[in-house]
């Protein structure tokens, strides 16, 4: 729990962008259950049809255009909303991964003689390049 805490400490600055990201996420995920509804509309009125008032079978042509267009249109929306919550995520945790950076650095250049003498030099740049990412 302390590392979520401390993840979410330095997201300071970054966490209504990384919140919006994720409300993004869910909508495009929801947005996944209209298409196929749709499709099934199509099904059932433009090509299977209804049975008419004397038993004809009866196809609606004339909303099948409007429905094609409509699910274009919420297939790029959703595609649109999904990649506008990757690039807020991701521009959420670059800064997050910054101030992580930062703190680390003030953290070790605060530190003693006695620590530098602990560790070496390599772990150091180690710790504060390669682990941090």
């Amino acid at each position: 729990m302390f590392q979520i805490k401390w993840a979410w400490e330095n997201m300071a600055g970054y966490r209504k962008r990384y919140i919006m990201a994720l409300s993004f996420v869910v909508t495009s995920s929801l947005l996944v259950f209209i298409n196929p509804f749709i499709t099934q509309t199509i099904v059932d009125e433009v090509l299977v049809g209804t049975a008419g008032p004397d038993g004809e079978v009866v196809r609606n042509y004339t909303i099948l255009i409007p429905l094609l267009i409509t699910m274009v249109l919420v297939h790029l929306f959703r595609m649109s909303m999904l990649n506008a919550g990757v690039y807020n995520c991701d521009y959420a945790s670059q800064g997050m991964l910054v101030n992580m950076r930062e703190h680390l650095y003030d953290r070790i250049q605060t530190q003693d003689k006695t620590y530098y003498d602990r560790y070496r030099t390599g772990d150091l740049m180690t710790r504060l390049t390669g682990d941090l990412d």
